[in-house]
């Protein structure tokens, strides 16, 4: 989603408070994300959504 969230969710994952976690790629901090998995093998990437809810390009939002 963004920087600060993607950090928190692999802080999640590492500390076992999450087991596992998913890109979404349309969402503004997927670029970043994507470059995680390299630098974190350990840490299990799920699956990808090419939709966002907040973002109205992808098909989601108001």
């Amino acid at each position: 989603m963004c920087p600060e969230i993607n950090a928190a969710v692999i802080e999640w994952v590492e500390e076992g408070i999450a087991s596992s976690c998913s890109l979404m790629v349309p969402c503004p901090g997927a670029a970043q994300a994507m470059r995680m998995p390299g630098r974190r093998p350990h840490v299990p990437f799920g699956s990808t959504s090419l939709r966002c809810a907040r973002c109205r390009a992808s098909g989601g939002g108001r």
